[in-house]
């Protein structure tokens, strides 16, 4: 392939992945509430999540932005796994927000690892391929890239039931045992109480693994 063809492809792929983003995402219901967030008085009626000992991270796979395929929990290398997991395009972009978080709290810990595994529904295959090379455009840098996973889901409802997330409204911001048992969770974007929250949590879990 010579240059100017390369450069025509390339030019085409961005152009087509702006399309995709810019179209408006499917509806959602509204109804979840994080399991440790205070809920606002305009908050709707929150869906009961389920015992935390029931809710479970089920095997998800999907490739890095480096391509290489992991499988969710196996692939889990810590004892404690931070996970953002985004359910559409928009939840996708604002995902990487929490990593900065994420990064800190594994540097303090060996027993910490990070991800961001987006567990998006099932495309057509050139979809998928405009999906993950408008992120390898958008992510540069390497210690990122190998722990931003994208999966296409058959079934993504299996998997939200499967956390207690209720629906895809937010995305879901968990703490993983390496078998996959969900220790803790809440849900949206990364801001200053829920970091908080997640860090509390995640020192009492490292605490309580320390005695």
């Amino acid at each position: 392939m010579d240059r100017k063809t390369a450069l025509t492809m390339g030019v085409i792929v961005v152009l087509v992945f702006a399309l995709y983003l810019a179209s408006p995402p499917a509806s959602s219901p509204t109804n979840v509430r994080p399991r440790t967030a205070t809920p606002s008085p305009t908050s709707p009626e929150a869906t009961p999540l389920p015992p935390l000992d029931e809710a479970r991270l089920l095997p998800i796979s999907g490739d890095n932005l480096d391509g290489q395929m992991l499988t969710f929990p196996s692939d889990f290398n810590a004892p404690f796994n931070l996970v953002v997991m985004p359910f559409n395009r928009d939840q996708q972009t604002a995902a990487v927000g929490w990593l900065a978080t994420f990064e800190q709290a594994a540097n303090r810990d060996a027993r910490v690892a990070y991800y961001s595994i987006a567990a998006l529904t099932d495309l057509t295959p050139l979809v998928k391929t405009l999906v993950v090379q408008g992120l390898n455009v958008a992510v540069r840098e390497p210690a990122t890239r190998q722990r931003v996973v994208v999966a296409f889901l058959e079934d993504q409802a299996a998997t939200v039931a499967a956390l207690g997330a209720g629906d895809t409204s937010a995305m879901r911001v968990l703490i993983v045992a390496q078998d996959g048992r969900v220790l803790w969770q809440t849900s949206g974007e990364h801001n200053a109480e829920r970091e908080a929250a997640l860090i509390e949590a995640l020192d009492e879990l490292i605490a309580a693994d320390g005695e």
